[in-house]
């Protein structure tokens, strides 16, 4: 009897454990993530996505400065700005296509925005409300960028272009052929409709510099652009105000990065700084996808030869030719590859500061550090993981690669949040690392 007793005593509990995990189970999938899909993290680890992942996010834009993102998608996510908390303003949406030059919104994207409803161009705020509005006439062909940059918009009417305030007001009317966005340093590059030549206006629309050039490339973010002039197919510089800074002397060019950019001659490479001056020799290897320079150092990798070094801004080699594949700088740490494939980062003397062997034991890749101090690594159980310039993990491995999400497109941490696909029932893990 005693053991018959014994024998229920045990089914029963045997019975209630059970119950006690599927029951955490249940809860542990009722408090995750509800749907397999795109979601936007913050480095507390909350997932700040409110709605079903089902209803699709389209394409993935970054926080603003101000707590806001664009969302594009299908469902709660049709086309709307979302706050940090997950909230959609007052449910407005946008129901708005790309323009005709194929322009969505994309990356980080700050208000003011234009949009197109029923033949009619409206210039809205943060939060969705229309702020301006663009007399055009329903009989003109109308195109348009999205985006504002330093308080202007773009817009073509029948082909010619011109530029509006956030009032949706005229502030250079359409008159030109081609158009880039005006820079702040308050100048824009603009195609002439009467000569086709490229020359540099204020913000008046007055010329800076005449109509000279046959072809600009876009400028960078320093305003140095690359240009030709009519008769040659020999490339060179001017500078923000579209003042010629080199010879036409060059086959290829890539923009300004860091003060310098780097330019080609019979498929070798040299480095130019902002004032037309090349600072080293045609040594380098031109085809290989260098970044330029950042922070004040630039990878190199001689011509015909296999390893990576680092040069300064003098032209002279900082760190020796020893690494198979090599990154650029950012923190003060760049990620470099060993012939053995081991990877880890250097600092600005070359000297080894974190050894991923000894972070994520077996990896397949790693990214640089983004401008907040975060890094995506793989770690060894096959997912990857975000860690600090410390080397410790603030999220230790737990993101999987799908959607566009993984090692060799890894998540941008932007303004306190990044975007990981999540599946079904999963938490988000953040380490608290001393």
């Amino acid at each position: 009897m005693m053991q018959n007793m014994g024998h229920f005593i045990k089914g029963y509990i045997g019975i209630i454990v059970v119950a006690v995990i599927i029951l955490v189970v249940v809860i542990i999938e009722a408090t995750g993530i509800k749907e397999d899909g795109l979601y936007y993290v913050d480095l507390n680890g909350k997932v700040v996505n409110k709605y079903s992942a089902s209803d699709s996010i389209y394409s993935c834009c970054q926080f603003n400065e101000d707590g806001t993102v664009f969302i594009n998608g299908s469902g709660h996510y049709r086309r709307s700005f979302m706050d940090s908390n997950g909230n959609f303003f007052d449910d407005k949406q946008i129901w708005w296509s790309k323009s005709g030059n194929g322009k969505e919104l994309s990356g980080i994207v700050r208000a003011p925005i234009i949009i197109k409803e029923s033949d009619e161009l409206f210039i809205l705020d943060d939060r969705l409300n229309r702020i301006g509005k663009l007399g055009v006439s329903s009989a003109d062909k109308i195109d348009f960028s999205p985006y504002f940059t330093n308080g202007f918009g773009t817009v073509w009417i029948n082909d010619l272009a011109g530029y509006i305030n956030s009032k949706g007001e005229w502030v250079i009317k359409p008159q030109y052929l081609h158009v880039y966005e005006f820079g702040e340093n308050g100048i824009a590059w603009v195609m002439d409709s009467e000569t086709e030549l490229w020359g540099c206006i204020n913000t008046k629309g007055e010329w800076v510099t005449h109509p000279q050039y046959s072809d600009v490339c876009t400028p960078s973010k320093e305003g140095y652009a690359r240009v030709k002039t009519p008769g040659t197919e020999l490339w060179g510089y001017a500078d923000g105000n579209g003042k010629q800074i080199t010879d036409m002397c060059f086959d290829d060019g890539r923009e300004f990065c860091g003060g310098f950019a780097l330019v080609c001659q019979d498929g070798k490479g040299a480095y130019i700084n902002n004032k037309g001056e090349l600072v080293t020799d045609f040594v380098y290897d031109y085809s290989d996808s260098q970044k330029g320079f950042s922070e004040g150092y630039a990878y190199v990798k001689k011509y015909g030869e296999e390893k990576y070094g680092y040069i300064n801004e003098c032209g002279e080699m900082a760190i020796s030719a020893q690494y198979s594949e090599a990154d650029k700088f950012s923190c003060g740490l760049a990620l470099v590859y060993e012939e053995d494939g081991g990877a880890k980062y250097i600092n600005e003397s070359g000297k080894t500061v974190l050894d991923l062997e000894n972070i994520a034991f077996s990896f397949s890749n790693a990214n640089t550090f983004s401008e907040e101090g975060y890094a995506v690594v793989n770690g060894h159980n096959g997912k990857f993981g975000i860690i600090n310039t410390e080397g410790k993990w603030v999220f230790k491995p737990q993101f999987v690669s799908e959607r566009g999400i993984d090692i060799s497109n890894p998540p941008e941490i932007v303004n306190g949040h990044f975007i990981v696909y999540l599946k079904k029932g999963q938490h988000v893990k953040r380490t608290f690392a001393k």
